[in-house]
């Protein structure tokens, strides 16, 4: 499954210079950032 599925992205290609790929990159970046800003404040709450 996960082969064929590498196997079809690599045969089509990502389109990097897309607004929605730029978009999703932002999003999931933004959203990256923000779990490790939770993460940091609430070990900073508890004091591990």
């Amino acid at each position: 499954m996960r082969f064929s599925l590498s196997k079809n992205i690599n045969k089509k290609g990502v389109d990097w210079t897309s607004p929605q790929t730029l978009a999703i990159l932002l999003l999931s970046l933004l959203l990256g950032l923000a779990f490790l800003y939770f993460v940091w404040q609430l070990r900073g709450k508890v004091g591990l």
